[in-house]
Order: structure tokens, then sequence, then C-alpha cells
């Protein structure tokens, strides 16, 4: 983690650099310099949420985390509403599955470990596409 916000100039940097941020991954390497080598691990918004969370708490690791959390419940309740929307699954049943896509101990590492934040990122975008995509009837 420490490595990821720490020596990552797009989230430390005093002014974001956008034409940086589109051409490193996601541990601010140079994707495209041929004497650097990287996985090439594209997540710019992820890492634009890192720089958001450093500007509010500097390097704090509460705030890192806290955000992974609330991230989560979101996910959490973005899963129950397509439940009941998308799938039409009763209340109780929606609910039952925002609740165990919350507490399923699967998701520790993308809550604990602030880099984890990418999973949970990934889930809300995939999330919000079905959400989107479903149709609501």
């Amino acid at each position: 983690d420490d490595a990821m916000i720490r020596r990552n100039e797009v989230v430390t940097d005093t002014a974001l650099d956008w034409r940086r941020l589109w051409r490193t991954d996601y541990w601010g390497l140079e994707m495209f310099d041929p004497n650097t080598w990287t996985h090439k691990s594209f997540r710019p918004f992820t890492v634009l949420t890192f720089r958001w969370n450093y500007l509010l708490h500097g390097f704090g690791n509460c705030g890192f985390h806290l955000t992974n959390a609330l991230l989560h419940a979101v996910c959490s309740l973005q899963l129950l509403i397509f439940g009941r929307r998308a799938l039409r699954l009763p209340w109780s049943w929606a609910g039952l599955l925002g609740a165990l896509f919350a507490v399923h101990p699967i998701h520790t590492e993308s809550i604990c470990y602030v880099v984890g934040r990418a999973d949970i990122v990934c889930a809300q975008v995939i999330f919000l596409a079905m959400e989107i995509y479903w149709p609501i009837t």
C-alpha cells in the first residue's frame, strides 16, 4: 500500500498532471517507456480516488481504510438495489443479497488493503453498468 501511494506522483503532486494519469500504471510507472518494466495495470479512476484521499487526509491510513469501507458499503447497497429492481427480488431477498455481499469474508482484502480499492471501484462500475443496462419496468 505504501509504495502505491507515496511513490505515485499522480497521487502526491500538488497539481494533477492529467497526461501523466493517462500514461502511467496503477503504481505510477510509465507504461510506454521501453526502459521501465511495468505490468500495465491501468486504473486511472482508482488512482484519482487515492489522490482525493491524500488531499483530504495526507498519508494517514485511517482515511484510506475508512474510504474503502464506505465504498464497500455503497457496493453492497448497489447490489441490493440491483437485486430489487433488475432481478425483481422481494425486499427481504434483495436485503439478504446485499448483506451477504457486505459480510462475505472474500472481500476482506479489498477493505483492509488500501490497494484493494481497485476491486471495490471495479465492482461499483459493474453494478452501475448492470443497473443502467438492465431494463427497468
